[in-house]
């Protein structure tokens, strides 16, 4: 075997192996970071007069968000409507008081099930849509509702509720 051979032979294996961690760190990343779905639940009752959608991703920051935006309002009288983010355009037949969308911006874009949903709104009010991202500082384009971007740290949580409660009103 010639030298040139041999240093073939090394940089397939070199070039293999670099292909082979790629593999691994995007399946890591797909595990830890991919949205996953939300499953969905009631609190109190849907005859009650004011109703909140909240329309979000599975993800410990996300379903944090979640629990203390249903622990905020469950005790107002309002009827909570939790939903996976893809079944958003299943519920515009009921009157809302607000909806809360929490997604994933994936590729510098928002969920593709929220756009279409957000293209179809009628109404902007009570309306706000959260966006988190790696470094929280994408901003989703032609937004005619209320948004708010973040990154997804836990330590934010009280920060973004106090932002929701605020765009959420009476």
């Amino acid at each position: 075997m010639t030298q040139l051979e041999k240093l073939f032979k090394y940089f397939l294996w070199l070039a293999g192996a670099v292909v082979a961690l790629l593999l691994c760190f995007s399946l890591w990343y797909v595990i830890k970071f991919y949205p996953r779905a939300a499953d969905p639940f009631e609190v109190n009752s849907p005859t009650l007069e004011k109703k909140l959608l909240i329309a979000t991703q599975s993800s410990e920051f996300k379903d944090r968000l979640v629990g203390s935006l249903v622990a905020e309002y469950a005790h107002q009288n309002v009827y909570i409507k939790v939903i996976d983010v893809s079944q958003i355009g299943q519920t515009t037949a009921v009157k809302w008081w607000g909806i809360v969308i929490i997604n994933s911006s994936l590729m510098d874009k928002i969920n593709a099930h929220v756009q279409t949903s957000l293209n179809s709104l009628k109404r902007a009010e009570n309306i706000v849509v959260v966006t988190t991202s790696g470094g929280g500082d994408f901003v989703p384009t032609g937004l005619k509702v209320d948004g708010i971007t973040t990154a997804s740290k836990l330590s934010a949580v009280d920060d973004i509720l106090r932002q929701i409660r605020n765009l959420l009103r009476e």
